[in-house]
């Protein structure tokens, strides 16, 4: 199916956070295979970008998606509502699961609160751990491995219900007009 560029645009988000999900999920894998107490420097500066990213990226693609995609809509039948009133909840569901994953790293962060601080305030204070025993890579691992599984479900409900739905019920013209309000959001979240 050939989507418009306002769906392109959220399935091209939805790719880059399998990406980097993927690539946590490995990274947290071969750390703890190995019997690491603690992140790698590398990995320790990965972790706090992917935070960033979960705070700032996700939450905007979740904005595009209840203030752009989801109203026009809501608008057109009973179906879509209950539809986009599902997608809502399992927003809420991954915000959550996101907010674990945040809580676990900033544990590991030693219950640091602002863990995006410089790389280098990062790395000393993973270099400390919590006990030393492995333990709270573990639970780094479980909380990945959660919010992905959550968020793979969604993006399935989304890519195979919501996204081929909103091609079939607006035009090309309401797609079009999403655009502008997406690179909106973009902006704000990227101004902070």
């Amino acid at each position: 199916m050939e989507y418009p560029a306002a769906i392109r645009q959220l399935l091209e988000e939805h790719d880059r956070l399998r990406g980097l999900l993927d690539d946590a999920r490995g990274r947290l894998s071969r750390a703890l295979a190995a019997g690491a107490e603690e992140l790698a420097p590398e990995d320790q500066d990965f972790f706090s970008d992917l935070d960033a990213f979960l705070a700032v990226d996700l939450e905007a693609h979740i904005a595009k998606e209840e203030r752009v995609l989801f109203p026009p809509l809501e608008r057109a039948s009973e179906a879509l509502l209950r539809l986009c009133e599902d997608m809502v909840v399992q927003h809420d569901e991954i915000k959550v699961r996101r907010d674990i994953f945040q809580s676990v790293l900033a544990h590991l962060h030693h219950d640091h609160t602002d863990i995006r601080d410089a790389a280098a305030a990062a790395r000393a204070s993973l270099a400390a751990g919590p006990g030393g025993d492995g333990s709270g890579l573990r639970g780094l691992w479980e909380s990945v491995f959660r919010l992905g599984a959550i968020l793979e479900g969604h993006f399935d409900d989304e890519e195979g219900e919501l996204f081929p739905a909103a091609v079939e019920t607006l035009s090309a013209e309401e797609f079009a007009g999403m655009l502008p309000a997406m690179r909106a959001i973009d902006e704000a979240a990227y101004a902070d």
